[in-house]
């Protein structure tokens, strides 16, 4: 299957990037989609019932009020998110003290989840691509009106191995609560590679609105990258065997295609398009 990536080319760096075969690959930030890597502030609206649900065992057990955390729930839990231990020494007021004091300690506990959550969706980025190189819309949005250019990769290609995966499309939000259905599932594993594998499914879940790109995304650890740049721009070197086609946009600088024409020269399994706008139709 060909997946093609739209570019933009408004800077001499993008072109240079490009020539070499180096991409960019984008942290959930960074990306046009605000609610990418955003779901890390749902923990802060479940509902104590919600949150204590895992251990109604244990507090009838122990005889414990619902709005009470015992030192076993938190010091578990705050473990397997690498986050500071919560424990009645350090932390009296969320033991036995007061309903005031003990929302307070709550909300600084859920904020270390939230924060340790946003710090692993930081060390990831995505590389984003599509199964058309003729959509108008993204030739506007993403490859700067018909002045950039769509590169088309072979998925077959050893390089993308086992990386490239499909977005899913739903209205509803990656949701916090599965950290804690499934905290006996990993409490003895790795705990950040498995809320890295989490957030990773995360990163495949987008608003219906976005289906019309039919995208397909590749997921890597953002230290992976052969170049980081100083403004935080991670490149990735995708090598030319990958590259199926190039289609140049109608309104490409001359220039920047005679570039790509003499870089490619050599490289004759990739295949050259130039896109133009229909005489009678609006479409391309």
């Amino acid at each position: 299957m060909i997946l093609y990536k739209y570019l933009s080319l408004c800077d001499s760096s993008k072109v240079e990037s490009i020539l070499q075969s180096q991409f960019r690959f984008t942290q959930a930030k960074e990306l046009n989609d605000k609610y990418e890597g955003e779901w890390a502030s749902n923990i802060n609206s479940l509902s104590r019932n919600d949150f204590f649900a895992k251990y109604q065992d244990l507090q009838k057990r122990s005889n414990l009020d619902i709005s009470t955390l015992s030192t076993y729930e938190v010091d578990s839990f705050t473990s397997l998110l690498g986050v500071e231990k919560y424990t009645p020494d350090k932390f009296p007021g969320l033991f036995d003290s007061s309903d005031s004091d003990k929302k307070k300690y709550k909300d600084a506990f859920l904020e270390a989840v939230n924060n340790t959550i946003e710090k692993i969706t930081d060390e990831v980025c995505i590389f984003s691509l599509t199964t058309t190189p003729k959509s108008q819309l993204m030739w506007s949005h993403y490859a700067d009106s018909e002045k950039g250019v769509v590169i088309g990769f072979n998925s077959d290609d050893p390089y993308f191995y086992g990386t490239i995966q499909k977005v899913n499309y739903s209205n509803k939000r990656h949701d916090c609560r599965s950290i804690f259905q499934n905290w006996e599932k990993f409490a003895d594993v790795d705990k950040n590679s498995e809320l890295k594998k989490w957030i990773k499914q995360g990163l495949l879940k987008k608003n219906r609105n976005w289906k019309y790109e039919n995208e397909y995304r590749i997921i890597e650890d953002k230290n992976k990258a052969k170049i980081v740049k100083e403004n935080g721009v991670y490149l990735f070197e995708i090598p030319f065997s990958a590259w199926a086609s190039v289609y140049y946009g109608s309104e490409l600088n001359q220039y920047i295609e005679k570039r790509f024409q003499i870089m490619l020269s050599k490289k004759n399994h990739i295949k050259r398009y130039k896109v133009f706008k229909s005489k009678k139709k609006i479409m391309l």
